[in-house]
This record gives C-alpha cells, structure tokens and sequence, in this order.
C-alpha cells in the first residue's frame, strides 16, 4: 500500500488506548494524524508515555481532524455516543473504530467487530464496534459449535481476568494490596458481556442459543483471560477437532492446542484453545490476551480488513513467556 492510512486516536490514557498507540506506532501502513484530548492538549504523548522521548514522539491536540481515513475512539463506556454525537462525527468521519459498548448491539450504525465470524463474508462494514473482551474470548470458543447446532444443554462457563480488565482508574477491587495474592467472584451470572454474546449470536446464526452461565472472576495478574467451559454434545471428540479445525482453518490468530495457559497470548493477538471430551461434555478451555484479541489487536485486526491490508499487519508479535 503506497498511501499511508491517517489514523486518530481519541482517548489515549486507558489501557486499550495506551496498547492501541502502541500497535499504530510499529505499523508500517498507519500515520498517525491526530490523538486528540481536550484536557491534555499541547503535551507530548511522552509526558504519559517517556519511552516515546527517543523514538516517535507526537503533540496531543484539542482539534478534531476528521479528515483522517479512521479513527478509533478508546473512550469510557458510555462516552463514545456522546462524543460521536457532540461532534457529527458519523456524518463527517469516513471510518470509525470504536473500542467501548456503546454500538455492539447497535447494527443499524455500527457492524460488530468480531473479526472470526466474518472470516468468510470477507471485509466488515464502515464503522466498527469492537467486542468485549469477555465476549472475544467466549465466542472464539463456542461459534464453531453453535454454527453446527451441536450444543445440547446450558453452557457453563468460568473465566479469570487481570487487573487490566477493570481498566485504568483505580478501585477497591484493582489495587495492587487488594489484587496480589488474591481471587474473587463478580456479577456472577450476570456479566454485561452475556447480553452482547446472545445478540451477536442470534444475529450470526438467527435461532435460539442455549442458556449460558457464566461465572466471571478476578485474578492476581495484570493482564490475560483464561476461559474453561462445557456442554453436551452428541459429537466425538474427533468430530469436535475436525468441527473446530476446519471453521478456524483460514484465522491467522486461532488456534487449536493440546494444552492452554496465559504465558501463551500474552501481549500477542493470539487465541488458543484446547478442546477436550469427558463422558458427553465437550470441555473448550481459551487463553487470550484481554487487551490485545479482546481490545485494541482486534481493532487493529478491523482496520487492516476494512483498508484490505493483510489481516495480521501490525500484530506479528511474539508472547513474553518469562
């Protein structure tokens, strides 16, 4: 691509904004034209960020170019609406890449960008709705069977998350003496990202999907989800391989595994997954990074499709294991 893509970033100093910059900065095809903030404005990116002093340096600015080929909003759940609406951006902006909750389950507006079930229907549409990262880590598991009407039961669900996935604003439950050698349990049964994935899932596949119960928790470690779940199936194990191998055949970031944990994904794009049988139970276990495949690698994911570029183009990147 000889043209490079003008990118603005709205909202920088969360988690997804911070690794959104991040991935944009070592990305061959993107300039970026514009991070924008109105409180911030006239700063470096170096004053958040003083790694950036040596390498690539940029001015925080309070106008809004919309003269740029996309830009991404990384803004507090709740806020992207507003922003949009304050300033016209969906009748001045060409491509928008939102990163909240505020349009998963607006499909009038936004296409939801979950990259894995548009692996075949080639690019996604022109404004973006990123999926949660609950959500991401979920669905990779469950769609291949969902999409084959394999599952038989409720779905059981139990998954951990870091710190990160509270976001940057410090509570209680995200302290570092609060976090540290510590686990717990929240919105049990009753996690946002439910609703998201029975509407995505209705969509995609226009029939009833079974119960989920999903059991969220909160784990000792920065960043990261590990998914484990169940359900009964009629298939074999070989048949479920197969079922799984052959819908992920074309997905640069899925992958099937004999064995999952963290060290994997973390700070890489990548999902794995490990499918396993006891009795009739089909047990999926997921391994993604939260704010990677779950935030900004999947909005980065989104961009190289919409501009046609290779799917992994700025996400080639190796976990740390140590």
């Amino acid at each position: 691509m000889d043209k490079l893509i003008k990118v603005g970033v709205v909202g920088f100093t969360g988690y997804t904004g911070s690794e959104l910059i991040r991935l944009l900065l070592n990305h061959i095809h993107v300039k970026i034209s514009m991070v924008f903030s109105r409180s911030e404005s006239g700063k470096r990116l170096s004053n958040f960020f003083p790694e950036l002093k040596s390498t690539q340096d940029l001015i925080i600015t309070n106008e809004l170019l919309v003269d740029c080929d996309v830009i991404f909003l990384c803004l507090p759940h709740g806020q992207s609406k507003l922003f949009i609406e304050e300033n016209q951006l969906l009748k001045k902006c060409g491509h928008i890449i939102d990163l909240s909750a505020d349009y998963r389950q607006n499909l009038d507006i936004f296409k939801y960008g979950f990259v894995e079930s548009h692996i075949l229907r080639k690019t996604p549409g022109s404004h973006i709705a990123v999926p949660g990262c609950f959500a991401t880590a979920i669905q990779l598991g469950l769609l291949p069977f969902v999409l084959q009407q394999s599952i038989l039961s409720s779905i059981h669900i139990t998954g951990v998350t870091g710190s990160t996935g509270a976001g940057a604003h410090l509570s209680e439950t995200s302290h570092f003496s609060w976090r540290n050698d510590n686990m717990s349990v929240y919105k049990a049964f009753q996690h946002q990202h439910l609703e998201e994935i029975y509407f995505n899932f209705k969509t995609i596949h226009q029939s009833k999907i079974p119960e989920i119960f999903f059991v969220p928790m909160r784990g000792c470690f920065s960043r990261g989800i590990l998914v484990s779940m169940y359900f009964q199936t009629n298939f074999s194990l070989e048949e479920a391989n197969r079922i799984f191998d052959e819908y992920y055949q074309k997905s640069l970031f899925v992958k099937r595994t004999q064995e999952v944990h963290l060290k994997q994904v973390v700070n890489t794009n990548n999902a794995y997954i490990q499918v396993d049988k006891y009795k009739d139970q089909l047990h999926l276990v997921v391994a993604i990074d939260n704010l990677l495949k779950g935030a900004s690698g999947q909005a980065l994911e989104n961009m190289n499709l919409l501009f046609n570029l290779p799917q992994d183009a700025g996400l080639k990147l190796k976990a740390s294991m140590y």
